[in-house]
């Protein structure tokens, strides 16, 4: 599968109801995957009953955690279908993947109810929540890209991190309302789940915003028809130090840097009294693939003072 390098631009109208229907579907589905964390202290008293204050809220951050787990995976494997099927689709099906987590949180019964089943299922919410998350990162941000011309590209690619703003305030505003609006009981009865049936509720909105975007990604019928190497294949074997860091030996580069004799420059500071500083630059070492670019401050060494 072969994909344009310089895609055609879309129009000015287009581009603007492409950052629309993101932004939407990005913050729905980052309202939905961090709700979950402000909500923590109730769902720990309700999920992990048999455990004390600190054991529920630690198990209730660790289910909270295995979503960002799963976020990687759901790169990989959504990017890839993304790849194949378009960009659309890949959105839809991530939008989708994030309600039925939220149902999940939402119409679970609690420990007292079930027993441990009802850990096991939100664990499971959350997995699939954390998959969904990973696939929407990638597929919304080159979405965006592809429909930006290369004098906006920053600006459309920023409205993704801008979007995730906007759901995790929105989450933080639904249950602040709720904290403050509802008693300790009935918080802890039924109120905590009103923001995953919300969550549930908009994502048709998200879905049907979606449809109606312009796809990014053309292929031409002779491209669909030929046999697809794999995205992820090609990645590895094709990219595989840029993706890889450990394949560069990062590690094993020292990290004390080198001075050069010619950037260390004398320079009297009032806070040292009379004894001078030194402003010094770091160059590559010879052993090392890392370089500091940036300036920093150090009393230059003995033995170049000394050649002075």
């Amino acid at each position: 599968m072969s994909i344009p390098s310089n895609p055609p631009a879309s129009s000015p109208a287009r581009r603007r109801q492409t950052i629309v229907a993101t932004t939407i579907g990005n913050g729905l589905e980052f309202f939905d995957f961090t709700v979950y964390g402000f909500l923590a202290l109730v769902i720990g008293k309700l999920f992990f009953p048999t455990f004390n204050s600190y054991g529920q809220l630690l198990l209730t951050v660790a289910s909270f955690g295995v979503g960002f787990i799963m976020r990687p995976l759901g790169g990989i494997v959504i990017g890839a279908y993304a790849d194949r099927a378009g960009r659309k689709k890949a959105m839809t099906l991530t939008i989708f993947l994030m309600a039925l987590g939220c149902a999940l949180i939402a119409f679970t019964p609690t420990y007292a109810s079930i027993g441990v089943a009802a850990p096991i299922v939100i664990v499971l919410a959350r997995l699939i929540q954390g998959f969904s998350a990973g696939g929407e990162v990638g597929a919304s941000t080159t979405l965006l890209v592809e429909h930006a011309t290369p004098a906006n590209r920053g600006y459309m690619a920023s409205w993704q991190f801008a979007s995730q703003g906007l759901g995790v305030l929105m989450g933080a505003v639904v249950v602040g309302v709720l904290t403050t609006a509802l008693s300790a009981e009935s918080m802890q009865s039924w109120g905590w789940r009103v923001p995953f049936v919300i969550g549930m509720l908009i994502a048709p909105v998200g879905i049907y915003i979606r449809r109606h975007l312009e796809e990014s990604l053309h292929i031409s019928p002779a491209e669909a028809a030929a046999p697809r190497e794999s995205s992820l294949k090609i990645v590895c074997t094709q990219h595989g130090k840029t993706v890889w860091p450990p394949s560069s030996r990062w590690w094993a580069a020292p990290r004390r840097p080198t001075w050069s004799r010619s950037t260390c420059r004398p320079m009297r500071c009032a806070s040292s009294g009379s004894r001078p500083r030194w402003r010094c630059s770091a160059r590559r070492s010879p052993a090392s693939s890392l370089s500091l670019s940036r300036p920093s401050w150090a009393s230059c060494p003995t033995w170049w003072a000394a050649s002075r």
